[in-house]
């Protein structure tokens, strides 16, 4: 009887070694599952931010004069033709003001380039283009309302000479030169970083190798309820997230490695001895019969062999049954008896412990 309460200690202290591995495991699984879950609700409820906003945006422009003998303002105003020979510089002036009625924290970019384009007869294919940036600025920040107000300074002689140039070379008579300058405005969420301008939001364009000069350009223009769309990538949050699922996974990995190594050094030579009877009487104990005294063998031919399953063949072509003996919880004997012979397997604890110790 004693086997049976070392068993029934032993079938305890697994159930405990089990336990604790569930616990672990169950707890760094609902963790998992939690950052997983955060993640996924968090991309199905991101959504792209919608804001509409008034924006004004006013051109203006003076050109100055070299010196002649018949104009006293070194400067003429907007809005009227201009002798192309003696005009020195264009300063133009771009205010523009955007309201968003939706406070958040937006970073704003502005950029004004001068873009030369020379085009063929047809007026449409450009033959050459050249662009310049005259002015930029980034991360302007602010949670609802832009001003801006920029003057700017072009050369109108040396795009005007590089033009003459082009046309004179080719001998392109037909061809049409313009200076366009164009102001670009960026906005994007504070998040964000992105690189690229869309389309100009105002544009000054100025015919070049030409004797009189007309400018176009919409002085005043005012949009109502215009729409912005912020794309709203994985924002520090998301990928906090997934570091910590990362994290955890690790985690995981090194848990179940130590814990299999704690358990390998709990499972004693006892744990196996327990676990082979334990495994034999449920798998035969229909062929097994239990009995309380040592059998009594003198008297027959003893044969010992090596495995319990040479014997269960030796059972099964006997058609005798397996007669079981306990000895003191460390010895286990399976005999099949026929005529004067004994055919004897014995499961002896012993045997265990020496077998683990000529393994280290």
């Amino acid at each position: 009887m004693e086997l049976f309460h070392i068993i029934g200690a032993l079938g305890k202290g697994n159930k405990r070694i089990n336990r604790v591995f569930v616990y672990y495991f169950v707890f760094l699984l609902v963790i998992i599952a939690t950052v997983l879950t955060g993640i996924i609700i968090f991309n199905v409820n991101r959504k792209d931010l919608v804001v509409n906003y008034d924006e004004q945006i006013n051109t203006d422009y003076k050109v100055y004069l070299a010196d002649n003998e018949f104009f006293t303002k070194n400067y003429l105003e907007h809005n009227r033709d201009y002798i192309s020979e003696i005009i020195d510089l264009i300063v133009v002036n771009f205010k523009y003001n955007s309201k968003l009625k939706l406070k958040h924290n937006y970073i704003y970019c502005s950029k004004i380039t001068a873009n030369l384009e020379i085009l063929g007869n047809d007026s449409k294919k450009i033959l050459y283009n050249k662009e310049d940036v005259l002015f930029e600025r980034d991360n302007i920040k602010t949670n609802e309302n832009l001003n801006i107000s920029t003057d700017i300074s072009v050369d109108y002689n040396k795009y005007n000479d590089i033009a003459k140039s082009f046309v004179n070379a080719y001998s392109l008579a037909d061809a049409k030169s313009y200076l366009n300058i164009n102001l670009y405005i960026r906005v994007q969420s504070d998040k964000h970083n992105e690189h690229s301008f869309g389309t100009p939001v105002s544009t000054l364009i100025i015919p070049l190798n030409t004797q009189t000069v007309s400018i176009e350009t919409s002085l005043d223009t005012f949009n109502k309820d215009k729409i912005l769309v912020i794309n709203r990538k994985a924002s520090r949050l998301n990928k906090i997230l997934i570091i910590c699922l990362i994290i955890i996974a690790g985690a995981l990995f090194i848990m179940i490695f130590n814990m299999r190594i704690y358990i390998s050094k709990k499972i004693t030579p006892f744990h196996k001895f327990e676990r082979r009877y334990a495994y034999l009487m449920k798998n035969y104990h229909t062929y097994i019969n239990q009995v309380y005294e040592p059998i009594d063998t003198s008297g027959f031919k003893i044969y010992i062999i090596e495995s319990f399953e040479d014997l269960l063949s030796i059972r099964d072509e006997l058609a005798k049954p397996i007669i079981m003996y306990i000895d003191v919880g460390t010895e286990i004997n399976f005999i099949v008896l026929s005529d004067n012979i004994a055919y004897q397997y014995n499961m002896v604890l012993k045997d265990w412990y020496d077998e683990e110790n000529n393994t280290k």
